[in-house]
């Protein structure tokens, strides 16, 4: 592995937790929902390129334009599929423009 694979502060995107805050989380997750002792092993940060975009689809007839619908959409950079469980968990996440 390669020095920027093996030290997060190298890589080109930063994660907002680190290791101990990521393991606090989770735990507190966990016991959130009644595992008396839950034990996390190795977590390990992985990065999965994905394309996010959303889209409009209209239709004009004539000068009257009408919109024929919207969405948005996850294209998986390694696989090449689209990807809809990762199109709603960024979506529900994506930050909005006010």
């Amino acid at each position: 592995m390669g020095e920027a694979a093996q030290n997060p502060e190298n890589q080109f995107f930063r994660p907002e937790l680190d290791i101990s805050q990521a393991l606090a989380k989770a735990n507190s997750l966990l016991r959130s929902r009644r595992y008396k002792r839950p034990e996390i092993e190795a977590p390990k940060l992985i990065y999965r390129p994905y394309w996010f975009f959303s889209f409009v689809i209209y239709e004009t007839e004539g000068l009257k334009t009408k919109l024929i619908g919207n969405g948005f959409s996850a294209l998986s950079a390694t696989s090449k599929e689209f990807d809809h469980d990762a199109a709603r968990l960024a979506h529900a996440n994506y930050p909005r423009e006010k």
